[in-house]
């Protein structure tokens, strides 16, 4: 079971966290790849400016957890996805990342939690009946 889908900057909390969250945790494609060419370095982004602010153990052990893809990190193969990704752009305005978390949390029937608020995937994950957290 999965606890949420999380956003790139919620994976980075709870990746940077002391002790690792307890439960299998869930982000997009979209997400991941935010976070991993953030952490490339050659960004200059909100995401590369939350990694340097670490220490750099603590950026140290999220680059080496993000490069493994641990057991506890769910991402959904887009090709189960990208069908309920149409139907909702058909229904709601929503760009990629909205439309891509929202059909992850319905497949996984999971809530979402963010850390950065987004109108467009809060108003589609109300319209869905999916739970929405912005922690």
């Amino acid at each position: 079971m999965v606890v949420a889908v999380v956003d790139d900057h919620r994976l980075i909390s709870l990746l940077a966290a002391p002790e690792p969250p307890t439960g299998r945790y869930a982000t997009t494609c979209s997400w991941w790849w935010r976070l991993t060419s953030a952490l490339s370095g050659h960004r200059r982004g909100a995401l590369s400016s939350r990694l340097e602010e670490f220490d750099h153990s603590v950026s140290s052990a999220i680059r080496t957890t993000v490069q493994g893809l641990p057991e506890r990190l769910v991402i959904v193969d887009l090709r189960q996805l990208i069908p309920a990704m149409g139907v909702l752009a058909q229904s709601h305005v929503v760009n990629q990342l909205a439309a891509e978390a929202v059909a992850a949390a319905a497949y996984l029937r999971a809530p979402i939690e963010v850390e950065v608020d987004s109108h467009l995937l809060r108003a589609a994950a109300y319209a869905e009946n999916i739970a929405y957290r912005v922690v």
